[in-house]
């Protein structure tokens, strides 16, 4: 039986939620010529989350882009490009989460809100930090696993 991650559950919640909406969203357009505009809003900060948490999951399913060498040729040169993109993944993932930090505080002091139904914009922002946080802990446990 297949170990599915806690984070997955959350994304296939997320996915669920984005089809009802939309279907919501395009029966109430279509069947009683009444469009429900929240539903298009949500349903695209839905897929922001959607996107932003299916990163830890792919690097813990080690689905990630990255360098590829046969290790049948070089296993130290094999590990040493599991190294490098870790690295790199961790530094990109470090000033994302800075930036993202930065974002949310620039948010928070000028109120920012969505357009449609005026809640503030830091709950969609929450994606990146929230996204660098969980890759930080699957990176992780992925250098653990690996030394072991």
């Amino acid at each position: 039986m297949k170990k599915y991650l806690w984070e997955e559950r959350i994304l296939v919640l997320i996915l669920a939620i984005q089809v009802l909406l939309v279907c919501l969203g395009v029966l109430s357009r279509y069947a009683f010529n009444w469009s429900l505009s929240f539903t298009e809003e949500i349903t695209r900060y839905l897929i922001l989350w959607l996107a932003c948490l299916g990163l830890p999951v792919c690097l813990a399913r080690d689905e990630m882009i990255r360098f590829q060498w046969p290790r049948e040729k070089s296993l130290r040169l094999a590990r040493f490009l599991r190294l490098f993109s870790y690295t790199a993944s961790v530094v990109f993932f470090v000033l994302l989460l800075f930036s993202a930090m930065k974002m949310i505080r620039l948010q928070w002091q000028f109120g920012q809100k969505t357009s449609v139904m005026g809640w503030s914009i830091i709950w969609v922002s929450l994606a990146l930090p929230v996204t660098c946080l969980l890759f930080f802990y699957r990176i992780y446990g992925k250098l653990y696993k690996n030394e072991k």
